[in-house]
């Protein structure tokens, strides 16, 4: 009688071992996705590295032109330390 549960047993967990799928990515998968990634980056700013350098170059001259513009317009000067 025990060999027989011990045999049903050793089945059970022989068939869940051969049926038993991977579910989700590995390490090497998100390695080889962040390699890429890091490509694709790589690739775009060398690709528009000058003109991305000048658009934000431009936009912070804009904002400061801007919180220039929001001091001088409301009449006081903020506190110095």
């Amino acid at each position: 009688m025990i060999e027989k549960v011990k045999n049903a047993i050793k089945r059970i967990i022989s068939k869940e071992n051969k049926e038993r799928r991977e579910d989700g990515f590995s390490l090497l998968e998100y390695a080889a996705g962040a390699a890429v990634l890091a490509g694709i980056v790589y690739a775009a700013m060398f690709v528009f590295g000058q003109g991305l350098e000048s658009f934000f170059t431009s936009l912070g001259d804009w904002a400061t032109q801007r919180a220039g513009d929001l001091n001088n317009s409301s009449g006081s000067t903020p506190p110095t330390p």
